[in-house]
């Protein structure tokens, strides 16, 4: 259940522990304690991430390198042409852009690369897998403790001696950043998927792969990255061709689905407007059934359904990996709001799905579904929404048509590795980007109050808890107090298990 905070935080509160985390590190490196410093930066780095204040901070950049320095000899060598290693934070199937890069990656002439897992999950890597298994290229997975890692990255690049490097991370990654640092004439290519927020290592790449021009903007303005750093590559969605149907808990038949998808935080907020939203739709619309999949907390969805009656007419998949052959047998996509989610939406074109879409802050969704063609179709009314939802529902012809219409916007497979090859011979992008209007005080607003309302669970609690131990009640008292509840849970949670089970 959402877990609202008994004492709100401030910005003052939220910075000064983001600012504690990062003197702590810098006061552990100065004393050779490079693990503890890396856990610092590390839970910095997800502060930050959940705050979105900054976009990059130096201090954190320099440590990394500072921290590469005192454990790694310097190598000056220049790589081999055409030879790359892809390193993936956690490569898991239909999450980020791992996909899109491997297969432009092997349909790139007479170059080789190998792909190395920082850590692997067996279950939600199996397309990845299977990809690289079929393209015939070496996989490493690193094991073992932090420093263990780090020096299988350091040693294979030693032995490798590729010209590049891909990087695609965690925004709170730290392992490999602090390895390349040591690697000077290494081409370091970011891949961009968390372009709206916080992340580490602006400060050591050479260029950044974007999709959009939101990400674009901000890597300008706020990660100060030069124009000629940014590679803008729209990217599309995936369909392995592996996946199966794992079914509905719930009969479709003779039903309008409509569908939706993403981490439950970005439907929440806003005084539940994306929820109110449904419940409008399903009450408007009789033969109207309404399907999520998303990971997260699901306890308010369920909870403000129930309230208004609903509960029967919606159902919560989870997480799914079989996200393909669910949009196959949906009819409309509803975007998510206030947080929108670009890839769901370009599943739902790449699948001729009509989109319902509702914005108050431009047309994100446009940027990433439009990589083709350009049309505006985001709503700002949402009355006008209601409307459209009503002619898609009632009319099977006409929603036909707009799924016909959404598919013809977006570049497909062979754009994406024609464009890649492009970039990758001269790093210099061919595309024009248009520089977004962003409001970065409101948006870090919404993160605020997200933590305050609960949206975040106690991660952001725990995560500071983690980094600087037991000292976090008397350093940050409030926060010590938000945790009270989390620690009596565990308490009930103990004392059930050990006397009532």
């Amino acid at each position: 259940m959402k877990k609202k905070k008994l004492l709100p935080y401030s910005w003052g509160d939220l910075n000064g522990y983001y600012d504690l985390l990062v003197t702590k590190a810098l006061q552990e490196t100065c004393n050779g304690n490079y693990l503890k410093s890396i856990q610092c930066i590390v839970s910095a780095g997800f502060l930050q991430y959940n705050l979105n204040r900054l976009y990059k901070d130096e201090r954190l950049e320099k440590l990394l390198v500072d921290i590469g320095k005192s454990r790694y000899k310097l190598n000056d060598s220049i790589g081999i042409q055409k030879r790359y290693v892809f390193y993936d934070s956690f490569g898991w199937d239909n999450r980020g852009l791992t996909q899109q890069y491997l297969d432009a990656l092997n349909c790139l002439p007479n170059s080789e690369y190998i792909f190395v897992f920082e850590k692997i999950d067996a279950e939600r890597s199996k397309h990845i897998v299977q990809t690289l298994k079929n393209a015939d290229v070496k996989i490493v997975e690193l094991v073992g403790d932090v420093y263990s890692k780090m020096d299988t990255f350091y040693d294979l690049l030693n032995v490798y001696n590729p010209n590049g490097v891909f990087l695609h991370l965690e925004p709170w990654g730290v392992l490999p950043l602090i390895v390349l640092s040591a690697f000077p004439r290494i081409t370091k290519y970011m891949i961009n998927l968390t372009d709206h927020a916080f992340w580490l290592g602006s400060s050591l790449l050479d260029y950044s792969w974007e999709f959009r021009n939101y990400g674009c903007t901000v890597s300008l303005q706020k990660r100060n990255l030069r124009k000629e750093q940014l590679l803008l590559l729209p990217y599309y969605p995936i369909d392995s061709g592996f996946e199966e149907f794992k079914g509905f808990p719930i009969s479709i038949e003779g039903k309008v689905v409509m569908f939706s998808g993403g981490s439950f935080y970005k439907i929440y907020g806003a005084d539940n407007f994306y929820l109110s939203l449904v419940a409008d739709l399903l009450n408007d619309n009789p033969n109207l059934i309404f399907i999520y999949a998303g990971a997260g907390d699901d306890s308010i969805f369920r909870l403000f359904m129930k309230r208004r009656g609903l509960a029967d007419r919606v159902c919560l998949l989870g997480l799914r990996d079989d996200i393909n052959e669910i949009f196959k047998r949906i009819d409309i996509y509803l975007g998510t709001y206030p947080y929108s989610g670009g890839l769901m939406s370009q599943y739902a074109a790449l699948h001729e799905k009509p989109l319902l879409v509702f914005s108050s802050s431009g047309n994100i969704v446009e940027d990433e579904v439009c990589t083709k063609k350009y049309a505006t179709f985001s709503f700002e009314n949402k009355e006008d929404l209601l409307d459209e939802a009503h002619k898609l529902i009632d009319n099977v012809i006409y929603r036909n048509e707009r799924g016909r219409f959404f598919a013809s916007l977006i570049a497909g497979q062979g754009d994406f590795r024609k464009k890649f090859r492009e970039l990758l011979e001269d790093n210099q992008s061919k595309c024009d980007y248009v520089l977004s209007t962003i409001d970065y005080d409101n948006y870090a607003e919404r993160y605020l109050r997200a933590i305050n309302e609960g949206y975040k669970g106690f991660s952001v609690e725990i995560n500071i808890l983690k980094a600087i131990g037991f000292s976090v009640f008397y350093q940050t008292p409030k926060m010590f107090f938000n945790l009270l509840p989390y620690f009596f849970e565990k308490v009930i949670s103990f004392i059930k298990s050990k006397f009532f089970e």
